[in-house]
């Protein structure tokens, strides 16, 4: 069978085929840095109190979550909110020098609870505020 002049050669898919692959994967690293640009960077409070939290599986942002305070508000409060920060900062304090820590199971489960008691009055004072 003779090819027409409508048929691409094997050799000129195979370039084109190439160059799709190259393309999809410049695309893909192109998306995945956009995608790490628009997440907010997290404040390094919020780093320090998740070493002490102990565990993989529970972060400041999982605990917030989990009571009904998105990432977004959690960083927002951390910028914006003063009195947030300074509670932060002494809980941080109190984690880092606690005469009883034991490193515990225990002590990460009450350093979740404090974290979570000041996500819950920092809410209930920003609503009472608005």
């Amino acid at each position: 069978m003779a090819k027409t002049s409508m048929q691409p050669s094997r050799s000129y898919a195979k370039t084109n085929l190439a160059e799709y692959g190259r393309i999809l994967i410049d695309w893909t690293q192109f998306t995945k840095k956009m995608k790490e640009r628009s997440q907010p960077k997290t404040p390094q409070i919020i780093n320090e109190l998740n070493a002490n939290l102990g565990t993989n599986e529970m972060t400041v942002e999982s605990i917030a979550e989990k009571v009904g305070i998105s990432k977004a508000t959690l960083y927002r409060w951390v910028k914006q909110d003063n009195e947030f920060l300074e509670a932060l900062e002494i809980i941080k304090e109190v984690q880092n020098d606690d005469p009883f820590k034991t490193g515990t199971v225990e002590d990460a489960r009450v350093n979740e609870m404090i974290v979570a008691l000041l996500l819950l009055e920092t809410r209930d004072r920003i609503n009472r505020s608005s």
